[in-house]
């Protein structure tokens, strides 16, 4: 059994999985600081008692890596970090620093490019909204990165006065508020969904051919409802990705 941990901006998930790549118990933890859980709940957390081995994309700091790390030493656990590298699994890198590439977009890429192939966008609902181009033929052409729905919301709130609302995000269709939480949380699903949609829009201008969407991240859900009336090719939920990833990065 193979312990799968995807740590990622504001929230980590991990799974077990067998031999054959089937996963089995899985989970996650939340933290401001992306402090790690006690060494006992962590035990409780990840079964870990069955595994003797772990592969870990993350893009959290260098002290909670080694925390994460040091646990792993002590319960005799083999844990591999997965790194971005120039070329992997059929992916071409267009960093000309690789390795500055966040792992998570990485790993996504190498996943995605392996199970569907064809032209991909992949996005990341995440902290950040992320999108990573790749040919048919395993080439990265570039990508993108901005605000996601709470780092939006939060900057709006902590830079007015009046501007008063939950930073919870809340579900349902585009429209007009009547509110001021109902204007800022529309009005961000609109600036996300439009520019999703224009983004994929350019994306197949350059690449002169259809796109596929792969989408993933924990507003996905959120955002999902909203594109798919205005999008007209087929849009894909890899709620995994990343996890799904690290069979390419670390084998």
């Amino acid at each position: 059994m193979i312990l799968e941990i995807d740590v990622g901006n504001t929230r980590a998930k991990w799974r077990v999985v067998d031999a054959l790549g089937q996963a089995g118990d899985r989970g996650h933890w939340a933290h401001s600081k992306m402090a790690l859980p006690a060494a006992a709940e962590l035990d409780d957390m990840l079964g870990c008692s069955r595994c003797r081995r772990a592969r870990v994309g993350s893009v959290a700091g260098a002290a909670l890596n080694q925390r994460l790390q040091g646990w792993a030493v002590t319960r005799k656990l083999d844990m591999q970090f997965a790194q971005a590298s120039v070329a992997c699994a059929g992916v071409s890198n267009s960093y000309d620093q690789p390795a500055r590439m966040g792992v998570d977009r990485w790993l996504a890429m190498l996943a995605a490019f392996n199970r569907y192939g064809g032209n991909l966008c992949v996005i990341d609902c995440g902290t950040a909204l992320t999108f990573d181009v790749v040919s048919a033929a395993g080439k990265h052409i570039g990508g993108l990165i901005m605000p996601g729905v709470r780092l939006q919301q939060n900057a709006l709130g902590e830079h007015t006065d009046k501007v008063i609302f939950s930073k919870q995000p809340t579900a349902g269709e585009l429209r007009l508020g009547t509110d001021t939480p109902g204007c800022v949380h529309n009005g961000s699903k609109f600036m996300l969904v439009g520019a999703i949609h224009e983004v994929l829009s350019y994306v197949e201008q350059q690449v002169g051919a259809d796109v596929q969407c792969v989408i993933s991240g924990g507003d996905a859900a959120l955002l999902l409802p909203l594109l798919r009336p205005l999008l007209q090719e087929s849009v894909i939920e890899a709620s995994d990705i990343v996890l799904d990833g690290l069979q390419y990065a670390v084998p």
